[in-house]
């Protein structure tokens, strides 16, 4: 009987959305499927003849669709629709049609994901998957060029499937029949389809399916490379920062600003504050954070610059005109961690802040701090730069678990351009800590030798017990945590207490706290 599981094989990589109607806002939106004749997932026969219905008509210069395995094949590009003929049936139970990136409406918007079909006559329970995700040594993400082909082993000649990672680096290889396959990966980017291992990072690896399996792969894109990265284009968004272009990935900790400079015609040169990674999903644009840049020439000399190999650039230079203009985001954060109401935190640190916009350091140390709500006793900690705009907390010492926290951010904290930002504040709880802490204190009227009993409140967790004589006494490696001591003859020798036997126990609650030693546990044992 077959598995309709996987009736519908539709891989659209993200990227479809509904364009408004004519008359709305300026169409910038690529085409997307709507859909195809016959429609993808388990028929009877492969398909000698396919048809793609697109939500608005085509461009030129669209790319060739693919097919696995291809019997030779022809394409029309007509109006609003792709219509693929195949020379003759396909062998084999699976048919896979591919159309790379790029597809492009009559206005020039192109789309940046793949778009993938499959059709089957097997029964899908005897097939296998394989998903993957594709990212550059460093942790980079892989270039729109990046390809995976699968080749099915022995025979690695043509391959029997090809697919194009998505914006996130994911993509997925349906129906394929059990057997074991190379996967070879890589950024084409001299179009070729063929891995160059000296200039284009890559990887190869080879994969046994079983019939209905469902693997996945992380395939990290590595190259020879001994050739630090070029700067290919500058410019100044506004007058806070210039945006550098390289031409391949940096790693995403962003290098020291004293890698750069900037100079005008006349030898002057605004400060460079600091680096940051801009947004997006690629890791060779590059951000300055300056003070305010005059509105003329000027030139950014880069050298030190280090790619995800770890290859430093050569001094370069590029010249371009700046702009002494406001940004157009006002000022705010990003991102905190952890976030308001957020428990189970790491009690250990770091806390972290992102803002949009550089500060000083001792800026946002005079308004920052960490506070514990019951007490509001202030927690010891130190506040660093990550970046220019990432901030990190770190506490001295292990928060206490499962009692609330609060983070604030005093108002008045200002940007370069003058934006300010209002007070605010984040409360979270902290977990158990896994550092040990220990309790001390005198043991007295005993007598003789006693047991100390150190039992969980609530009544969780496991007893910690040790034997001590009369006076001072310490108990070491003990958890984190809200504790009742108490402490007996044990006479009988059961390690445990019995009716009769001296006993004695602290009043209330000990707490523990990770890393400290909580003092003044003083037992009187009576008779």
């Amino acid at each position: 009987m077959r598995s309709r599981r996987f009736a519908l094989m539709l891989l659209v990589a993200g990227c479809a959305k509904v364009v408004p109607p004519g008359g709305g806002p300026e169409d910038r939106e690529p085409p997307f499927l709507l859909e195809s004749s016959p429609g993808p997932g388990i028929v009877e026969e492969l398909p000698t003849g396919l048809v793609l219905l697109f939500s608005e008509r085509l461009g030129p210069g669209n790319p060739e669709p693919l097919l696995f395995p291809d019997p030779g094949h022809k394409t029309r590009f007509r109006g609003d629709r792709i219509e693929v003929t195949l020379d003759s049936p396909p062998d084999g139970p699976v048919l896979a049609l591919l159309v790379p990136p790029g597809l492009a409406d009559t206005r020039g918007n192109r789309s940046r994901c793949p778009l993938q079909l499959a059709w089957t006559t097997a029964d899908t329970v005897s097939l296998a998957s394989l998903s993957f995700s594709a990212t550059t040594k460093g942790g980079g993400m892989t270039a729109p060029s990046s390809i995976v082909r699968l080749y099915m082993l022995p025979d690695t000649a043509e391959p029997v499937r090809t697919a194009f990672p998505d914006t996130a680096g994911f993509g997925v290889f349906p129906w394929l029949e059990p057997g074991g396959y190379r996967v070879s990966a890589f950024e084409d980017r001299d179009g070729s389809l063929v891995w160059e291992s000296q200039t284009e990072p890559g990887t190869e690896v080879e994969i046994t399916l079983e019939a209905g399996a469902r693997e996945s792969l992380d395939l990290v894109f590595t190259v020879v490379d001994t050739v630090g990265p070029v700067l290919l284009e500058a410019g100044a968004p506004d007058g806070y920062h210039v945006l550098l272009q390289w031409n391949e990935e940096l790693p995403r900790t962003p290098p020291p600003a004293d890698c750069f400079s900037l100079r005008a015609p006349d030898g002057s040169g605004p400060e460079i504050l600091g680096t940051s990674m801009a947004p997006g999903r690629s890791t060779n644009m590059l951000l300055l954070h300056t003070r305010l840049l005059p509105d003329t020439s000027l030139t950014v000399y880069a050298a030190g610059v280090k790619d995800v190999s770890g290859n430093p650039s050569s001094p370069d230079s590029l010249t371009f005109w700046a702009c002494d203009s406001l940004p157009e985001e006002a000022f705010d954060v990003v991102s905190a961690f952890p976030g308001d109401g957020q428990s189970d935190v790491n009690p250990a640190g770091p806390f972290m802040l992102t803002l949009n916009a550089w500060v000083s350091l001792d800026s946002l140390a005079d308004r920052y701090s960490v506070t514990r709500v019951s007490d509001g006793v202030a927690v010891e900690g130190t506040l660093e730069r990550i970046d220019a705009l990432s901030f990190a907390f770190t506490p001295v010492l292990h928060l206490q678990g499962h009692v609330q926290h609060r983070i604030d951010l005093a108002p008045g904290l200002t940007c370069l351009w003058g934006d300010s930002l209002k007070a605010r504040t984040w409360v979270f709880a902290a977990a158990w800590s896994t550092l040990p802490g220990s309790v001390s204190g005198t043991v007295s009227g005993a007598g003789g030798p006693v047991t100390l009993v150190l039992a969980p409140a609530g009544g969780t967790g496991e007893k910690i017990t040790a034997e001590t004589s009369p006076g001072t006494y310490t108990m070491e490696g003990v958890p984190g945590g809200r504790y009742t001591l108490s402490a007996f003859r044990d006479r009988i020798g059961n390690g445990l207490w019995d009716p009769g036997e001296p006993y004695g126990a602290w009043p209330g609650i000990l707490e523990v706290r990770p890393g400290l030693e909580t003092g003044g546990a003083d037992i009187a044992v009576l008779p």
